[in-house]
C-alpha cells in the first residue's frame, strides 16, 4: 500500500509538466513540442524513423517572450530523465547526446543569410505562417563535441535512425517562446541532405495539471477511508 501511495504522489509531481501537445511531421520524422508549465516555454521530443541520422532539424515558433529566449540545450535532462541512453561511455562517466548539441534563433532573414544555399530558403522548408518569429534551431555542435576530449565517432552524438529523443515529460531541446507547428530535419555529415519536413496535426489535448490533481487527492482520500474501514474490521 505504502508503495502505491508513494507511486500515486509522483504522479502528482508529475503533473506541472503536463500540457498539450502538437505532434508534428510524416512517417520520416516525428516531433512533439509539449508546453512546459512549470518552467514556462516548452521543449521538443523527435523521433527519427527515416533511413538516414538527423543532425540539424529547425522549428518555427511564435512570438518570443519579453526577455527574447532563444532556444537551448537543456544539460540537466539526463540527471531528471529517465531512461535517457548514454551517447557515449567512458572511465565510468556517460556522455550524453545533449553534451555535443547547440542551439540558435533565426528569423526569416538571417536564416536566408545564412542557409539559403545550403539548406534551402525559408520560404521553401517551412512554409507561410502567421505570427511566426522565426526557427528554433538545433544543431550538431562539432566545437561542443571537440571540446569533449572524448575518443569515439561524432556519429554517436547524432539522432540515428530508430532514436526517440526525450518523452512526453522532458527533453534536450528546450525554448522560451511559443508553440508553433512546421520543421524539417537534415543530415550534414556528409554535405547537407533533408531528411525530411513537416507541419502540425490535429493537436492532441493531454488533461491540464488541475484535473489531473483533483483526481490524485480524491484517489488518495478514498485510499484512506478503505485502509480506515478494513482496520476496523
Amino acid at each position: 500500500m505504502l508503495s502505491f501511495k508513494k507511486g500515486v504522489m509522483s504522479l502528482l509531481l508529475l503533473t506541472v509538466f503536463t500540457a498539450q501537445a502538437n505532434i508534428v511531421g510524416t512517417e520520416q520524422v516525428l516531433l512533439g513540442e509539449y508546453a512546459d508549465n512549470f518552467w514556462g516555454g516548452g521543449y521538443y521530443t523527435i523521433e527519427n524513423n527515416s533511413s538516414s541520422a538527423i543532425t540539424e532539424f529547425g522549428v518555427t515558433t511564435g512570438q518570443l517572450n519579453a526577455l527574447g529566449s532563444s532556444p537551448w540545450i537543456d544539460d540537466f535532462y539526463p540527471y531528471n530523465g529517465e531512461n535517457v541512453p548514454a551517447a557515449y561511455s567512458d572511465d565510468g562517466w556517460d556522455y550524453y547526446l545533449g553534451d555535443a548539441w547547440s542551439a540558435s534563433f533565426f528569423d526569416e532573414t538571417s536564416w536566408n543569410n545564412n542557409f539559403l544555399e545550403s539548406h534551402g530558403s525559408y520560404a521553401s522548408l517551412y512554409g507561410e505562417e502567421e505570427g511566426i518569429a522565426g526557427v528554433n534551431w538545433f544543431y550538431f555542435d562539432e566545437i561542443k563535441f571537440e571540446g569533449l576530449w572524448v575518443e569515439t565517432n561524432k556519429n554517436n552524438f547524432y539522432i540515428d535512425s530508430g532514436d526517440i529523443v526525450g518523452n512526453e515529460l522532458g527533453s534536450f531541446f528546450r525554448f522560451g517562446s511559443e508553440l508553433a507547428s512546421n520543421f524539417a530535419a537534415f543530415n550534414s555529415a556528409k554535405g547537407v541532405t533533408l531528411v525530411g519536413t513537416g507541419s502540425a496535426n490535429q493537436p492532441t489535448t493531454v488533461p491540464e495539471p488541475s484535473v489531473f490533481v483533483l483526481f490524485v487527492f480524491g484517489l488518495l482520500l478514498l485510499l484512506r477511508k478503505s485502509n480506515g474501514l478494513f482496520k476496523h474490521n
